[in-house]
């Protein structure tokens, strides 16, 4: 992932190292980014978004200003991995006809959810069921929860396991990117046929944004896979921008903190297994470890969330 973070004014360049990127390019993205990086406000943000930044800055329609935007946007088709759901960020208004719940990080137990919806009664036709992410991998039915994104009811949020997977098996996958996947759950595949697993994956993605924004009772309640940006509205305008932290980071979780995320009510989010749910701030943490021998799957009518903020 390449993006560029900006704290308190200060700008920095996130640049994920199995890009491979040249100190020539990695020292020109650098400078850019400590002058013009002032230009954005705090969080994170793409290649062509700061592009589109020093263009709009540019009153004096400066040849050199032009050439930087240009460059940038050149190595964000270079750099830049491209989700393939579109829209990358989904909103869903209210549900009229009946309930909403959320699951927690299922990794291929799919008995485990069915039992799950049983308990509640869920039903098909009119209740929604939406999924923080990483339905695949650890589980030898990940090839049945992948399928899960094609019914109706089922509203999923890419994570870290499907861009794994998808990342091995993609064109441009390296033996790095399939023996990074296998360490991480993906030995499910050799029960299947390796390309309908490729071909359900691809179309799978294209019902993966980063982010969904459900309305319960009158609150709005996000959902991605690992971790908001301070303010929802981040992800909203600029999702592509916030891949990596949206799907691998575990930096709130891992130092408690309960700085309510702005622009929202509430979210929730999986990839860190916790004993049980549990919130901080305004955040709600629903994976509980399905794939462990002690752990379990969470399931939530958004409803009780929503009663809580």
């Amino acid at each position: 992932m390449l993006t560029i973070e900006v704290r308190d004014g200060q700008a920095r360049v996130v640049v994920d190292p199995r890009l491979g990127m040249d100190r020539e390019t990695l020292s020109f993205l650098s400078a850019t980014a400590d002058v013009h990086g002032h230009l954005l406000p705090d969080g994170y943000h793409s290649l062509d978004t700061l592009a589109d930044v020093i263009d709009k800055d540019n009153e004096e329609d400066s040849p050199v200003r032009a050439a930087v935007a240009d460059q940038l946007r050149q190595l964000a088709g270079l750099y830049t991995p491209g989700l393939k759901a579109d829209p990358a960020f989904v909103v869903h208004e209210e549900n009229t006809e009946g309930r909403d719940f959320v699951v927690g990080d299922i990794h291929g137990q799919y008995d485990a959810l069915q039992d799950a919806l049983r308990a509640v009664d869920f039903d098909r036709q009119r209740d929604r069921l939406f999924c923080v992410g990483d339905l695949i991998d650890r589980g030898a039915r990940s090839f049945d929860c992948l399928s899960l994104v094609f019914e109706p009811f089922c509203h999923c949020v890419l994570g870290n396991h499907e861009w794994l997977a998808l990342t091995a098996l993609g064109d441009q996958g390296t033996r790095h990117d399939w023996d990074l996947w296998q360490t991480n759950g993906g030995g499910w595949i050799h029960g299947e046929d390796a390309r309908e697993v490729k071909t359900l994956l691809e179309e799978a993605a294209r019902y993966l944004p980063l982010g969904r924004e459900v309305v319960v009772d009158g609150k709005r309640i996000g959902i991605c896979h690992a971790e908001p940006p301070r303010n929802w509205n981040g992800l909203r305008e600029s999702p592509e921008s916030l891949l990596e932290p949206t799907i691998w980071s575990r930096s709130r979780i891992k130092e408690g903190d309960i700085t309510p995320i702005g622009g929202i009510d509430a979210v929730v989010v999986g990839h860190t297994p916790v004993p049980e749910p549990r919130w901080l701030g305004n955040v709600f943490y629903a994976d509980t470890g399905a794939f462990l021998r002690d752990g379990k799957l969470t399931l939530v009518n958004l409803a009780d969330l929503a009663a809580r903020v």
